[in-house]
């Protein structure tokens, strides 16, 4: 074996690692299970079988352990760029539910293990069906691949623009997230305000009481209606992703 195979191998596991364990498509879930360190250890070794280089040098400890944390930023970022997705989707969930008035129902999201409400439950699982179909789990591992040509172990350097390209592609992800949502929002924050509203000018109708039925009966509606729309947010979602992998490709270029 030559020498510097087991240290290079061993950075390709972390970052390989990174990305399965943080990304919603890949791995994220309350624990390390036997599959996923499976999955970790086959895609780790068929990245390296297929263009690894052992390092040209045995590093000493704390050098090895500044390329560990080098691996890890660079995995971790890949699979921000999802997180920032699956959030804004979360949130828009979360703006539609308050409005139906299901804030107090709530189930244990079996990805995270915390409390989550049933209506984020719902986008995000939309969301999540919707990037399977158009092989988003395809596009990460593609540029986990690409990330070793482009940024291959043993190098020291990490682009410049990496945080500035995080924070920036948070802000758009989030925005879009957004969108999955946005019609109904809409639609149930009038509704809200008109109910509102009659309540003050026609006390007699007790609208308090008859609210709850409304709004969830108008959200469900109005999910059901505008799904449609799931479609080409999708479609923007994924060419936002597609955009942010790319970019973050071109900061860690050595």
């Amino acid at each position: 074996m030559p020498p510097g195979t087991l240290e290079a191998f061993g950075l390709y596991l972390l970052r390989t690692s990174a990305l399965v364990l943080a990304s919603p498509l890949l791995g994220l879930s309350g624990g390390i299970s036997a599959t996923k360190v499976g999955v970790i250890a086959l895609l780790a070794f068929a990245l390296y079988a297929s263009g690894g280089v052992p390092l040209g040098h045995s590093p000493a400890p704390l050098e090895y352990g500044a390329l560990a944390l080098r691996e890890l930023l660079i995995g971790f970022f890949f699979a921000f760029c999802l997180q920032c997705l699956m959030v804004g989707v979360q949130v828009a969930g979360e703006f539609v539910g308050h409005d139906m008035g299901f804030t107090l129902s709530s189930q244990i999201d079996p990805a995270t293990g915390v409390s989550s409400g049933l209506i984020p439950r719902i986008y995000e699982t939309f969301a999540l069906l919707a990037l399977f179909a158009v092989d988003a789990h395809h596009w990460m591992i593609r540029a986990l691949s690409e990330s070793f040509r482009v940024a291959p172990v043993g190098a020291m350097r990490l682009g410049d623009g990496l945080g500035e390209l995080a924070v920036d592609g948070f802000a758009r992800m989030f925005a879009a997230g957004i969108t999955f949502a946005a019609p109904v929002i809409a639609c149930l924050m009038l509704t809200t305000g008109l109910l509102g509203l009659l309540s003050r000018l026609v006390p007699s109708l007790h609208i308090f009481d008859l609210s709850f039925q409304v709004r969830v009966l108008l959200g469900l509606a109005l999910m059901m209606l505008f799904a449609p729309l799931i479609a080409p947010a999708t479609r923007s979602l994924a060419d936002m992703l597609l955009e942010m992998l790319g970019a973050g490709l071109v900061e860690i270029r050595v």
